[in-house]
């Protein structure tokens, strides 16, 4: 996989939003931590960091709100069963909380893609919305309201935010 992927027609992250981020602490209004997600107002900017073997996904709603989650995942994948099993939790997981093809505009992950399980959860996406997903390896994402885009959190930066995403588990 290269650096960046983008299956559909739309742009890849924002690149100077990519390189503004190195070595910085990026200050957003809604830090999204582990295992939880969080829908808001695209005039909001929203984030999450600290991916390693997790996925971070940040969605543009069709209705103009603004999904951001940081999926973990407690299945190992150690072969076809596990991988099968994972990819079909994902799309439960996104389904339960409305995101499907219908009613997502853009859909972003990024992740280290270190391991099985994070890769399974990729392709998954992938699968699901083909035309809509950029992928990128990173450590985070967050949503620029300025920019009405997407910037990257590199391994050096982190992000600065009210501590959110108390609508429910998001992790498979």
């Amino acid at each position: 996989m290269s650096d960046t992927t983008n299956t559909g027609n739309r742009k890849p992250f924002m690149a100077a939003r990519r390189a503004a981020a190195n070595n910085t602490k990026i200050q957003v209004d809604i830090q999204v931590g582990l295992g939880v997600w969080y829908q808001g107002d695209a005039r909001l900017s929203i984030g999450t960091d600290g991916c390693g073997p997790c996925v971070a996904v940040l969605c543009k709603m069709t209705d103009g709100s603004i999904f951001c989650g940081h999926m973990d995942c407690s299945i190992q994948a150690r072969g076809p069963a596990e991988i099968d099993t994972i990819q079909r939790a994902v799309g439960d997981l996104l389904a339960a909380r409305g995101i499907t093809p219908g009613t997502v505009d853009r859909i972003w992950i990024v992740s280290k893609f270190s391991d099985a399980s994070a890769n399974a959860i990729r392709d998954k996406m992938i699968n699901i919305f083909p035309r809509q997903i950029t992928v990128d390896i990173a450590s985070g994402l967050y949503w620029s309201p300025d920019h009405q885009d997407v910037g990257i959190v590199e391994d050096t930066s982190t992000l600065a935010g009210r501590q959110d995403g108390n609508r429910g588990a998001f992790g498979i």
